[in-house]
């Protein structure tokens, strides 16, 4: 399996593990794409500062899962060195609250708070997220109240604020303190 990023440039090699695609719920709409049927990958290599990059239109664009024919990229696969450790790492467990179709707990805004807190978040960064939730929430109350759709310059618009604020959250590492 190899991660890519448009037709030139691969993020991650990996191999598929089980036979059983996985219901995960956690990854129902990711960018408006529903994702919730997933495969497991035990990655082999990533990319560390850059990724591997091959002259444009080397790999295929298209859906997300593609048939791998590039000469280019499958020699470059054959002379990647792979530890033999990489081979047998176990995969972490996913939260049993993701998986097939149970349900999982949803944070408060307080408690979403708290845990950032907790991970070294300053309080005027907090405050600056709960607001901006908090006026997502009314907004978005407003429009199902009154039986609109929200447009697309809207849509657009609080995507770009989550985005912004999910990006103050992944700057302090605090979903990420371990790597997958």
């Amino acid at each position: 399996m190899v991660l890519r990023l448009g037709t030139d440039q691969v993020y991650a090699v990996g191999e598929v593990v089980g036979d059983t695609p996985l219901w995960v719920d956690d990854f129902g709409d990711v960018d408006g794409w529903d994702l919730h049927i997933v495969r497991r990958v035990r990655y082999l290599w990533t990319y560390t500062k850059n990724p591997q990059t091959f002259s444009v239109h080397t790999l295929k664009f298209g859906p997300t899962i593609l048939p791998l024919d590039s000469e280019a990229v499958i020699e470059w696969l054959m002379q990647l060195e792979v530890p033999k450790e990489k081979w047998s790492r176990e995969l972490r467990s996913l939260p049993a609250r993701s998986m097939d179709g149970k349900s999982r707990s949803i944070l408060s805004p307080k408690e979403i708070g708290e845990r950032l807190y907790d991970r070294g978040i300053s309080s005027d960064s907090i405050n600056t997220l709960l607001a901006n939730i908090g006026e997502l929430t009314r907004i978005a109350g407003w429009y199902s109240r009154v039986g609109l759709d929200v447009s697309e310059h809207e849509t657009i618009a609080f995507n770009s604020a989550i985005i912004e604020m999910s990006r103050v959250v992944y700057r302090k590492k605090w979903l990420c303190s371990e790597s997958t």
